[in-house]
């Protein structure tokens, strides 16, 4: 499905026409719809509404149903014209019911990471709540919150079971699940994106048993070729063993304890951390498990392309190549602009860019720097 809005085409195409050609009246100044930057260390400017640049923007759904909203500054209102910029945003955020894409609901002055092949390098996560509710209790939300090496949030979700992709590092995920008897509780955990070694894998589960006197530990899917090491520590002991029974006392004072399983041999080791009580009636626990696999797909949500087709036809892109860290593409303002003549409303999207242009065969590349941009977005209300 895709739906185009074409600003400024009022009657028939003229080669001298601007972009952006319907008065404005009291709703706002004529603002000057522009990319400003310097290519290379040269300057660059276009503008459309006051010289011969058309903005040309339009909404699109991929094959999976992402939304990709273009926005287009082009010399001639064409396809392909040389000296053209576009600029496609990709956003997952913007759900059927918001279709095509509301700005104001997506976009939020936020940054977007730069649409790149991570190749092998790209991996799928789930993460799963595993959290017990306990007698006459029962599990009614999970906040989940991810963040990268930097401390930066990348997630925020209440989903069951998030899945995330994201490139090789390490993550700090913090779920924190609400109960019916009021009480919540919170657990954080450093993850890996990373392959998962299907022949090193390990988890346990527990139960009260004997009236609620003791505590049961059972390790269970162990995939670890024998001979393997099944090696607990639960409150500052050390204990081994597939299968361990314990008093209540030995979890500790506390209502809730975190009890540590490492299952190792001479190849490989893992690792499990759940919280667990030994009083029945809060149970009241937090754990999640991470589910990790290698996925190879260029095409990321919530990304930022940006294409140059240079005046002698040659097609750069921000895609064709990795960027560097200090990469960036920065929504600093939205706001409400004039109905477009079709009488779909408008928003007007102001940011700051800088990032690297590679040519399609990798032997030319230029740096953005400096850039800024003033665009507009028609939605669908």
């Amino acid at each position: 499905m895709k739906k185009a809005i074409f600003f400024g085409l009022l009657g028939s195409l003229l080669a001298c026409q601007h972009a952006i050609d319907f008065e404005e009246g009291a709703v706002r100044g004529n603002p000057q719809f522009y990319f400003t930057a310097e290519l290379g260390g040269t300057p660059i400017q276009l503008q459309a509404g006051n010289n011969n640049f058309y903005l040309q923007t339009s909404v699109a759904q991929d094959q999976r149903q992402v939304y990709e909203t273009t926005a287009a500054l082009q010399p001639n209102n064409c396809n392909g014209c040389p000296n053209s910029w576009e600029f496609i945003i990709r956003d997952h955020a913007a759900l059927e019911t918001q279709a095509p894409m509301v700005p104001d609901s997506t976009f939020q002055r936020k940054a977007y990471p730069f649409f790149r092949s991570f190749g092998s390098n790209l991996f799928r996560l789930q993460l799963q709540n595993q959290s017990f509710p306990g007698l006459g209790n029962q599990l009614i939300a999970s906040q989940w919150e991810v963040r990268d090496s930097s401390g930066q949030l990348i997630q925020s979700t209440q989903a069951a079971a998030p899945q995330l992709l994201l490139p090789a590092g390490s993550y700090r995920v913090r779920l924190t699940s609400f109960f019916t008897n009021g009480c919540n509780n919170s657990l954080e955990k450093i993850i890996q994106a990373a392959p998962v070694n299907t022949s090193c894998t390990a988890d346990f589960h527990y139960s009260l048993i004997n009236n609620n006197s003791q505590v049961q530990f059972n390790a269970m899917g162990i995939s670890l070729q024998a001979p393997y090491t099944v090696q607990w520590q639960i409150n500052g002991a050390t204990y081994t063993g597939v299968q361990i029974n314990l008093p209540v006392s030995a979890l500790g004072t506390g209502d809730v304890n975190l009890v540590r399983m490492r299952a190792f041999n001479n190849e490989c080791s893992s690792e499990v951390v759940k919280q667990v009580t030994h009083d029945p009636a809060i149970f009241c626990t937090v754990n999640f498990r991470v589910n990790s696999n290698a996925f190879n797909d260029p095409l990321q949500t919530g990304t930022l392309r940006i294409q140059y087709r240079r005046a002698d036809g040659t097609l750069f892109s921000s895609a064709f190549g990795d960027q560097q860290a200090n990469a960036s593409f920065l929504i600093t303002d939205i706001a409400e602009f004039k109905n477009t003549p079709q009488g779909l409303p408008v928003k007007q999207l102001k940011g700051t860019v800088q990032c690297t242009l590679f040519s399609a065969d990798g032997s030319e590349q230029m740096e953005i720097t400096n850039g800024a941009f003033n665009l507009a977005f028609p939605y669908k209300p």
